[in-house]
């Protein structure tokens, strides 16, 4: 019974993992190039031509996405609490102390050099907030826990 357990566990997340040899080779080629030290390589299935990559640098969890060209389109990288500038942290507890800190990410794209963004959650409900480096709000979703689910 553990074996069919088992197979039936892995035949249902092996269609959300793409090989290596699968990407592109302009896309592996760009990777490489932006990471060149990443560890633990995992390739998500592309998605509307977005492929995602997740990986570990410098002893940080990582997330890339990446066009199936190779054009880089943004890179989140996760922090602790702490390593959030004091701007950011003054911000949340301004206007946001009344929710639970769930997590953090720095975000860096071709559009943005450097954002934060920084996942709340209260009762069924996640509060995800961008701010920028100077703690000004740039964007705000709230999403119940039935939405998630949906995504």
């Amino acid at each position: 019974m553990r074996i069919i357990a088992f197979f039936f566990t892995m035949a249902l997340f092996s269609g959300t993992l793409v090989a290596q040899d699968d990407a592109p080779a302009a896309l592996k080629e760009a990777f490489a190039e932006r990471f060149p030290n990443a560890k633990s390589v995992e390739w998500e299935d592309p998605e509307d031509g977005v492929y995602e990559v997740e990986f570990k640098q410098d002893k940080r969890e990582m997330t890339a996405n990446f066009g199936e060209n190779g054009d880089w389109l943004e890179t989140e990288v996760e922090i602790e609490q702490e390593e959030l500038p004091a701007t950011v942290k003054e911000a949340i507890a301004r206007q946001f102390s009344d929710l639970e800190f769930d997590k953090a990410e720095t975000v860096s794209s071709p559009e943005r050099d450097l954002v934060y963004e920084v996942v709340f959650e209260q009762d069924e409900t996640t509060v995800k907030v961008t701010f920028s480096p100077e703690g000004e709000v740039l964007d705000k979703t709230v999403k119940s826990e039935e939405e998630e689910g949906k995504e």
